[in-house]
């Protein structure tokens, strides 16, 4: 079960640490509404930062947020809380290439090797057609989802190939890479490019097949050249040591141009290249109770709900609605009321009028006619300028302005939508909100609601 303490961070519950990234912290987090909330990957860049490590972290928000890729872990919105920089990322439940290769007896069936290599090198080639160059291809920056996913995470080191080189940033003492899965010619000074992305997936591939690490550099700058993985593994078929031997060349004109190049080589090799075939995998050779840790995290994820009071500022709009819309009918009520005619000034009773009125002598006087006021005028004080009273037509009514709704408020109110899963009214107020100037935050907004209603 969850012993990590339960912390409230924004709008968002951290309740399981996820591990670090090239340069963050990345926890799972659920948003503190109700139950039913979908979960995220929060990765975090504390408020403790240089200008170099901040510009690197917006540019893997650009890179990432433009990516829409099935072999891609998605990047929804990027947030800013209590002066943390904040990634919301999907999340995958499951565990990293690294941790799973450390629980196998062995080597990795080809099979299976081919196959998450070959969603490796599919993601890769979708990266590169977009300029970017990910440097830091790992079996820790490998998920594989309990429900047989495979997706690439960690841009935090990825280079746009487009943009000015990023010399600073890497003098700055940000790791660039891992020693062991590096090009020899980006070791040696060279820039990183799409062939040593595949020389690094290459390696992964090598060590799932043997089960044993790459070979490292020795003294002088001489290598160990890297046997056939078919001699650690008996099962590896020769037409694979070729491809294999191929993307790790030292050499970059004998490597692999492409990934999609590695991609078409390693189809042939799969079996079934269906999700299902790694699930079995990581239930019967890694011995990965899934139904228990879907368990535990179904429970953390109700820990986590009720450690906190379910936030009542839903009301907060609605409330506002109704208080606007109060003063605008009362404003309309008094621009159409008449006025009233002021009353007469007091005037101080003589003595005469005080006393008691003698009984009348003779008949009565004859009754007073009686007038209506819209055709005869009733004399009044001097003091009013008015006199008659007159029955105005009724005046024509004004459309008042409407006060226009911020950005940021409409974004609320399409989160809170969003919770609810009250979708067509989430995607109507997010579109409000990209219209009014909500920028890159609103337009990723719109994206996370489509993308969980299902629009493309």
């Amino acid at each position: 079960m969850n012993t990590q303490r339960i912390e409230r961070f924004g709008p968002y519950l951290l309740f399981r640490r996820a591990g670090r990234g090239a340069m963050g912290r990345v926890d799972v987090v659920v948003r503190r509404r109700r139950a039913g909330a979908p979960l995220y990957a929060l990765k975090r860049l504390p408020s403790e930062r240089s200008e170099m490590q901040e510009a690197r972290f917006e540019r893997e928000a650009r890179i990432a947020l433009s990516f829409d890729h099935p072999s891609i872990a998605r990047t929804f919105s990027v947030e800013k809380i209590k002066g943390e920089l904040c990634l919301v990322q999907e999340f995958v439940h499951g565990a990293d290439l690294s941790w799973i290769t450390s629980k196998l007896d062995g080597p990795c069936p080809s099979g299976i090797a081919t196959l998450i290599a070959l969603r490796v090198a599919q993601a890769l080639d979708y990266a590169h057609s977009q300029g970017v160059v990910h440097r830091d291809v790992a079996p820790n920056n490998i998920l594989l989802g309990y429900d047989g996913t495979v997706k690439l995470i960690d841009f935090g080191a990825a280079k746009n190939l487009h943009a000015s080189p990023d010399r600073a940033a890497t003098a700055a003492g940000l790791a660039v890479g891992r020693r062991h899965y590096t090009a020899p010619e980006v070791a040696n000074g060279d820039p990183a490019s799409p062939s040593s992305d595949v020389f690094s997936l290459g390696v992964v591939i090598w060590q799932l097949l043997t089960g044993v690490p790459f070979p490292q550099p020795l003294e002088r700058g001489l290598r160990q050249i890297p046997q056939p993985p078919s001699r650690a593994n008996p099962t590896v078929p020769a037409a694979l040591d070729d491809v294999i031997l191929k993307a790790v060349s030292y050499d970059p004109m004998i490597r692999f141009r492409s990934a999609a190049e590695l991609a078409e080589a390693l189809e042939p090799f799969v079996g079934t290249p269906y999700p299902e075939v790694i699930a079995h995998f990581l239930v019967e050779q890694v011995h990965v109770d899934v139904d228990k840790e879907r368990s535990w995290l179904d429970g953390d994820v109700r820990d986590a709900l009720a450690s906190a009071p379910q936030s009542r500022r839903w009301w907060l709009p609605a409330v506002a609605g109704l208080l606007m819309a109060a003063a605008v009918a009362a404003l309309i009520a008094h621009v159409r009321r008449p006025e009233a005619p002021s009353p007469a000034p007091a005037q101080a009773a003589s003595p005469a009028a005080t006393a008691s009125p003698r009984p009348p002598s003779g008949p009565p006087p004859p009754a007073a006619p009686t007038f209506i006021p819209e055709l005869v005028a009733t004399p009044e004080p001097a003091a009013v300028e008015r006199t008659k009273v007159v029955r105005r037509p009724p005046r024509k009514r004004t459309a008042l302005p409407v006060p226009q709704e911020s950005p940021e408020s409409l974004m609320e109110r399409a989160g809170d939508a969003l919770d609810r899963r009250a979708y067509d009214v989430a995607e109507a107020l997010a579109e409000k909100a990209t219209r009014s100037g909500g920028g890159q935050r609103a337009e990723a907004l719109l994206a996370r609601i489509r993308a969980e209603r299902g629009t493309p």
